[in-house]
Formats: structure tokens, sequence, C-alpha cells
């Protein structure tokens, strides 16, 4: 049912399962007046029946506020009008096929978290109250119909086209904010204007946060400034030269005025710069920055298209000339330039379904995990004991994605990687066996279908078709949980493809095992749950778990400091299978040899001891270098006891023994292949280590990285939902 006006419609959902809709109503508040602001209480009844469940047992009030006129003074114009030349290219270039249906869709209008890039813009100037009609949405001539058809929900929206029909014709993205400006000036009372690109997301940063900065910024003359940017900090130097990059200053109260702005920087320029990057959102005023784009296409009017291309070319330009422009922090940006970028905003943006895409599927989804480096404690959870591990973004990732297909195409498992060498072929077999990677596919199919909120909604029950397509990156046979990342990038990938909210399926402490029971349940493989856990919580970790029985269960985990983490280096060495060190490893703790047991209680303690010391402090200075350094050389010791040189090789205990004499601390990574390694000198960097190690034993060395489980996705998915609210109860 739907209330429209006062009256009522009944419809299906949009998978026939029976009607499960919401009622929404709402009333104005006849006895609350409405604040300085011109907000007024609004109660919204929802109530739900029929396949949705209702949440809480009956109706549901929530109290919000309406924006009222706090930015009716405000324009959006939002960017549209590019070809997608690069994205189109890295469509053609990719073998999985997956994202073959998406060759000649627009880049705005890729779906993201159940709906066009463009409309979570479109949605955000609406819910901040700017008016419809001092919206714009500029595109190019080809595609006009395209997106008119898609965003037909937004009728009253007005749209500007270009009139180019090829990318070699475009006019550049400044002339389509000016043609944008005109049209406002001319039919619209705007007096400022926030202009975005259509095919980029802001992440963790509300567009009502943007705006509020702006009107901080703004004196009731109008703007202090010429213009002001939104800018965040990189996460990674390397990515500089793909941005547009800052250098910042302050002006006379102490405000971030941006001082200079390089649009994709050389090398040997980023030095100078911040580690701030803009974002392609923009606010000025609309009157004088018309006759700005005028100056400015006037004097690059000869030049390159490149030029022109980019706004923040133009606002470089205006810096040139002397204008102010300030600085608006943002968290995060999903740039969605080509297929890596979508994948990176599908992987944040889809795993907490908008309310519209409840249990329905998506057209694509993504799944990713990561590998996990022991640090500390025991070789396996298997035998009881502590542990510290840590989650790194430096060696790799598993990755799934789907996309969907009608129903007598079935389901589809491939790889992504198709080797045309036989040594492509060997290093495929090494990474997921011959028939493994599918394997653990459909397991984690087969286990996440037979969940109980699965069960209960009957989402795989309606005949339906997809085409899943796994890659791994992770370094093989080293010990850093590939395949269990592989299976949880798996479950990640169906809960964002069917619509379910990860914390549905299972809890936090509940998710390690459901990854677990893919392979000991359903392949009847050997397996614990340390590796699971670290990469479910991410960061470091402290797990402690109970003996004597074999697997061990997990007894607690607690998350650890990970910005108190002194920086690690991992080197890689021979490729061994884990099992030639658990196997006979297992059947001596089956008999509870004594030197076995005598080591592990060692181990333990070691464990807690390195959990003990990220706990010691104020919290705001790393751990104890050289207790830490002490305690992975004890630990690697213990494990050499253990094990004995020949099971852990020659190799290892010969690279150890020359790293040692550098001062430098070592540990397993996991069962055997990699080495996690920690300097004791704060001031030796490993690239000085490297030059003095002549044998090039450093040569597969790589400075690790800890990943932290981020709560980007989740902010993601509550602006999701906040967003689509609106529509959902007109």
């Amino acid at each position: 049912p739907r209330v429209c006006d006062g009256e009522v419609t009944m419809e299906e959902d949009g998978d026939g399962g029976g009607l499960a809709g919401r009622l929404c109503v709402e009333q104005m508040v006849k006895d609350e007046a409405p604040d300085e602001n011109g907000a007024q209480a609004v109660w919204r009844s929802d109530l739900r029946f029929g396949s949705v469940p209702t949440e809480g047992g009956g109706a549901m009030l929530t109290k919000k506020s309406r924006p009222g006129d706090r930015y009716r003074g405000y324009g959006c114009v939002v960017l549209a009008a590019g070809y997608g030349v690069r994205f189109r290219r890295s469509v053609e270039n990719d073998v999985s096929g997956v994202f073959s249906g998406l060759l000649d869709t627009p880049k705005p209008l890729l779906p993201v978290g159940g709906r066009p890039i463009i409309a979570w813009w479109i949605d955000d100037a609406l819910d901040a109250g700017i008016s419809p009609e001092n919206i714009r949405v500029v595109v190019n001539g080809k595609d006009e119909g395209v997106f008119r058809a898609a965003l037909a929900q937004y009728n009253t929206l007005p749209m500007l086209s270009d009139k180019t029909t090829t990318a070699e014709s475009r006019t550049g993205a400044v002339f389509a904010v000016l043609l944008a400006v005109n049209d406002l000036l001319e039919k619209s009372l705007c007096e400022r204007v926030i202009v975005v690109a259509g095919d980029t997301l802001m992440l963790g940063t509300t567009f009502e946060e943007i705006l509020d900065s702006h009107v901080r910024q703004s004196n009731p003359k109008g703007s202090a400034y010429a213009a002001s940017i939104v800018g965040y900090n990189l996460r990674s130097r390397d990515d500089a030269t793909k941005r547009g990059m800052l250098r910042l200053g302050k002006d006379d109260c102490g405000s971030e005025l941006v001082s200079e702005l390089v649009e994709k920087p050389k090398q040997d320029q980023i030095s100078h710069l911040s580690r701030t990057a803009s974002m392609p959102i923009y606010l000025f005023a609309l009157k004088a920055v018309k006759l700005q784009l005028e100056l400015f296409l006037e004097d690059k009017g000869n030049g390159p298209l490149e030029q022109r291309d980019a706004p923040g070319n133009f606002v470089a330009w205006l810096v040139s000339q002397g204008e102010r422009i300030g600085l608006i922090r943002a968290q995060y940006r999903v740039d969605v330039g080509d297929l890596a970028g979508y994948k990176d905003a599908l992987h944040l943006c889809g795993q907490n379904p908008a309310r519209n895409m409840l249990h329905r599927r998506c057209d694509y989804a993504i799944g990713r995990a990561l590998p996990r480096v022991s640090l500390l404690g025991n070789p396996s959870d298997g035998f009881g004991g502590s542990v510290v591990s840590l989650l790194t973004s430096s060696l790799g990732e598993a990755e799934v994605a789907m996309a969907s297909k009608s129903p007598h195409h079935g389901f589809e498992f491939t790889c992504q990687n198709r080797p045309s060498t036989l040594g492509g072929l060997k290093d495929e077999v090494d990474s997921v066996g011959f028939p493994a990677g599918v394997q653990l596919l459909k397991a984690a199919l087969i286990a996440f279908g037979e969940t109980e909120y699965v069960q209960k909604h009957r989402l795989l029950y309606k005949a339906h078709g997809f085409r899943m397509s796994f890659h791994t990156s992770i370094p093989t046979m080293c010990g850093l949980a590939g395949s269990s990342a592989l299976v949880l990038a798996t479950l990640r990938c169906l809960c964002q493809f069917y619509g379910v909210p990860p914390e549905s399926i299972a809890s936090e402490r509940e998710w390690p095992q459901l990854a677990l029971d893919v392979e000991t349940k359903y392949l009847q493989l050997h397996a614990g749950l340390q590796d699971r856990v670290v990469q479910v919580v991410g960061g470091v970790v402290y797990m402690k778990f109970e003996g004597p029985s074999y697997p061990a269960r997990l007894h607690t985990f607690q998350r650890l400091n990970v910005g108190r983490l002194p920086t690690l280096f991992l080197v890689r060495y021979a490729r061994s299978p884990s099992d030639t060190v658990h196997r006979p490893l297992r059947k001596r703790w089956d008999d509870r040899e004594p030197a076995v047991l005598r080591i592990m209680s060692e181990l333990d303690k070691i464990s807690q001891a390195g959990r003990n010391l990220f706990l010691e402090g104020d919290g705001t200075h790393d751990v104890d270098r050289r207790q830490l350094a002490d305690l992975m050389d004890a630990t690697f010791d213990r494990r050499l006891e253990l094990l004995g040189g020949d099971v852990l090789g020659a190799e290892v205990v010969e690279l150890v023994d020359i790293l040692r004499r550098y001062n430098v601390a070592c540990n397993l990574a996991g069962s055997g292949g990699a080495i996690v390694c920690l300097s004791r000198s704060a001031s030796q960097d490993f690239s000085g280590l490297h030059a003095e190690i002549a044998d090039g034993l450093l040569k597969n060395a790589i400075e690790l990285a800890p990943s932290v489980a981020t709560s980007l996705p989740s902010l993601c998915g509550e602006q999701n939902r906040r967003q689509t609210e609106r529509r959902a109860s007109n």
C-alpha cells in the first residue's frame, strides 16, 4: 500500500512475493511551531507487513525535521556530460565479463546501492531543501534521452544538454558549468551554487554538512571567498599524481585557504603540496562566477581541451588571479573513473542496502577480503592458547564480483584470471587449486542460502540467474589466509547482491564461524577460527582460544590500538603448503607430547605479553619497539624448537639469522612462506637494510600497511537509507 495525497494504492513487490509495502503517513504537528530555521516537526508512522518483517513488533514513530529555508538560496549543478572513455576501455579489458552489460552505460547512471550514482546527488540536494527548479543536470547530446528515461521520477528537474555527440567534439566541464549558471541566473532565485561531478561519491560527510560549512564561510552580502572547494586527506601519497592536490594557507581568522591547486601533479611537484586532495565539489556565488567563467574560457579558449575539461583548473586559475578560495573538509571520496573505481563504490556503498533494496537483487555486487599476518603467539588456533594477528592491505586481496542474469542463464562460476601461458596456468592452480576456487564459491553460496535469515525470507527460492567471478592477488602458500579471504569475500558479495544487511545474517562474533563452516562443514577441510576472526574484525586483534579439543573454540577477542603498531615489513621466501607444518604437529598434540604442551603454553604467555604492550600507557605513542621485537624473536625461537629446522626449512632459518645480524626481529607470518620483520631501531628503515644486505635476500620485501575495519560502509548505508526516506513516503 502507498499513501499519496490521501489516496491509498495497493502494489505488489518487485519479486511477486505478495504484498510487502509500507504505509507512511506524515502529519504536521499543528501545536508545534517551526523553529528559527523554519523546520517543523513531522511524525511518521511506518507500518510494515506482508513478506517484510515489522521492526520492533509494531508501528515505528520517529521525529524528523525539514530543512526549511536554510539552503533555499542555493542552486545545485550536477555535471554528467562526459563520455566515460576510460571507463569503457576498462570494461572492454575486463576478462571476467561480469560487467560487460555496463559497456554503454554513462558513468553517472551506474547503479550503486540500488540507484544510479547521480540519484545520490539529486536526492541529497532535495533532502537539503534545495528546490527542484534550482537544480540543473548537464548532459551531452548523445546520452540525453538515456538520462531522461533513467531520471523519469524527477520529471520536474531541468536538464540541459551541451549538444555534443562524440567525445572528440565535447566542450569540457567548465563550459557545462557556465551553461548551467546562465540558466540558473535566468530562471531561478538562488544566489549561490554547489557544483558536483555526477560520477563521484562522497562518503562519511553529508551534503548538509558541506552546505553548513559554506554558510559559515559566507557573510550577509555573499561569499567571503570567490569560491570554496571540498577536500579530503589522501590515504596514500601514491595516489597524489592522479588527483588535484592542494597547497594550503590560513586567512586572518585562521581558516584554511587554498593557495595552490595542481591537477595531477608530477612526482617532483608533490613535496611542496599538502596531503589534501580536492573533490569535484565546488561552491560559488552565482553572479560573480558567471563573469569569472567567461574570462577563464576566453583566456583558455585556444588551449588544449584538457585545460577546460576539469573545474579544478578553473579554481586553480582563480587562485592565480589572486582570488581567495576557501576549503571545506570531507572524509572520503570514491572516484568512479574506471572499472576499478566502480568496484570500490560497490564495495563501500553496497554493504548496507537501502530500504528500497532490502531483499531485492542488485544488478552488480562486489565482495572483498584481505590477508592476515600473525605477529605473536601460537602457530594455529587448533592448539588452544592465544595469538596476536593483524589485517593488511599490502599483500593483495580476494575479490568476488556478481552480475544479475536471466533465469535461463542459471548460476555461472568463473575465475577472473584467464591464463594464456603454461606458467600463468600454474600460478592460477597454485593460487586456488584445480577446482578449489569454484568449490569455495559454491560452498559459500550453499552456506549463505541455509542461514536462518535467508531461509526465512526465501531469497534464493525463486529461479534467477547470475554470473559470479573471483580473483585473488594474495600471495599463495605463504600462510596468509588466502582461502578464508576468498570465502569471506564471497559471503559479503552475496549479502550485497541479495540486499541483505550483513548483521542480519550473523553477529560480528558469529561471522567467523559462518565463514569457517564453508570449509569445514561443506568441504570437509581442516581449518580454525583465527584467520576468520581477524579478517572480520580488522586491524590488530588479540584472540584467546579454548583447548584442548581440535579445533579450539574462540573464547574471546580484543581489538588493539592499530595506531600504536610500529612499521613492519614482510619478506617472502620459498612457498610451502601449511599442511606440511600442521599435520605432524597435530598428531603430537593429540598424543599430548610434553614438549608440545610446554611450548604452546609459553607461546600463549608471549601473546598475552604482546596484548599488554598495546594496553600500556596513554595510547598516543607506538608500543615499545624493543619489547615487541623481543616477543617476535621469542615466538620464532619457540616455533623453531617446536617444529625443528627440517620442517621450517634451512632457507628460513638462514634468512632469520641474517636479519638478526642487522638488528631485525623476525617471526613467521603464517604457517610458512613469509616472515614478518621489525627493525629494533626506529631510524633504520628497510630501504637502508636492503642496500646493506648484498645477497638480495630482501628483493621481495614489502612494507605492511595495517587495514582497519572501516566505518564508511555503515555511514554510507545510513546516508542511503535516510536519503530514500523521502521517496518511500511519497
